[in-house]
């Protein structure tokens, strides 16, 4: 391995060991219910989400609700990625000059 390679694995270990504490200091407030300093932005945020999809923030999800909403969000998500997968020939961003490059 050469020496770019081992100071780029460095400086991921480094930064990675800065930002466990402030993370972990924020994910442990917002684990509390404790107002953060990003509650301001991402709270109407969230309402919206919310009420938009029915769900009412104070009642409690039992195992059947949450194994039923975990298939479906994943089930989503895979037709998400299909369709990624099927037009990706068609998004401008993936344009190659070549034209059998798909």
């Amino acid at each position: 391995m050469t020496l770019i390679g081992w100071t780029q694995i460095l400086f991921y270990f480094f930064v990675l060991v800065m930002l466990v504490k402030p993370i972990g200091s924020y994910m442990a407030q917002v684990l509390a219910g404790n107002a953060t300093i990003f509650s301001k932005i991402i709270r109407p945020v969230e309402n919206c989400i919310y009420r938009v999809c029915g769900i009412d923030p104070s009642e409690e999800m039992n195992w059947k609700t949450y194994t039923g909403s975990l298939l479906i969000f994943h089930f989503c998500g895979i037709l998400f990625l299909y369709a990624i997968l099927r037009l990706q020939a068609f998004f401008y961003c993936l344009k190659s000059k070549n034209s059998n490059s798909f």
